[in-house]
């Protein structure tokens, strides 16, 4: 992880589980980190540990630009983009509201477009760089309960495919990354349709990948410059067997929504 000391990285998403987790891992190989939240008071945990801290709503599109100059400016650089920030919606579809859905799309998915329309042109320009767009294994296999988080993940891949393809001829990396289901709090934090309030776990009844293990995963794949980043193994099993046959996960698509409406009917007993 050498490659890391003396860089300088943007992370959002920075003020709590995956973005906390990468943030002080860059800081621990010797980055220079500036962490980007719309969190202050989660940020403001960081600045013990030597990470920059700065708020800002990846929603907004002209003040990511203004804080992307401003930390090249500051640092002369950005050598690292972790497009990390993101939020979850749950429920069946036909009880989703418009508003849920335009919210996740303006964090997940532009929120995304955003940091990349604000530091790609910086790492053209120095002909370097390595932006790092954070999707989901709901990006590349479909769950339903979690459409509009999969949809905007769907979304994130498509959008990151293409990135590498242009990026490449200007010396810039591009990688994404779509991790299992990590133990951050993302799901339990998640918007739901209204009745829908059964626990996380038993909506979503996966293993939990710890997060420090993700951020070691993530970290050690952008360091060999990989384009793909699916973990945990078994994630990529599933992936394979999708692409292949979709038809093959749809007796387990039907029991997971069984098991989901049973949670949902014994909260609301």
């Amino acid at each position: 992880m050498d490659g890391y000391r003396d860089r300088v990285a943007l992370v959002t998403g920075a003020a709590s589980g995956l973005g906390r987790g990468l943030a002080l891992g860059l800081a621990a190989y010797g980055a220079k980190v500036v962490a980007a939240d719309i969190d202050a008071a989660g940020l403001a945990t960081l600045a013990a540990d030597g990470v920059e801290a700065v708020a800002l709503d990846v929603r907004d599109a002209a003040a990511f630009r203004h804080e992307a100059e401003r930390a090249a400016a500051r640092h002369g650089r950005i050598d690292y983009l972790f497009n990390v920030a993101g939020i979850a919606v749950a429920g069946e579809i036909h009880g989703l509201a418009p508003e849920a859905w335009r919210r996740i799309v303006d964090v997940n998915l532009m929120g995304t477009v955003h940091g990349v329309h604000a530091v790609y042109p910086l790492m053209m320009r120095a002909g370097a760089g390595h932006i790092v767009n954070m999707a989901s294994i709901a990006g590349l296999v479909p769950f339903p309960l979690l459409a509009p988080y999969s949809a905007t993940k769907f979304a994130v891949v498509g959008f990151t495919e293409c990135l590498r393809h242009e990026a490449e001829m200007h010396g810039v990396g591009v990688t994404l990354v779509c991790p299992g289901f990590v133990d951050t709090g993302i799901y339990r934090r998640a918007e739901v349709q209204p009745g829908f309030d059964a626990d996380s776990a038993e909506l979503l009844p996966f293993p939990r990948l710890e997060t420090g293990k993700a951020v070691a995963a993530i970290l050690r794949g952008v360091s060999r410059r990989r384009a793909r980043i699916v973990f945990p193994a078994y994630w990529r099993w599933c992936w394979l067997l999708y692409r292949l046959h979709p038809a093959l996960l749809s007796p387990g698509t039907r029991r997971l929504l069984a098991a989901a409406r049973a949670a949902v009917a014994k909260a609301g007993a």
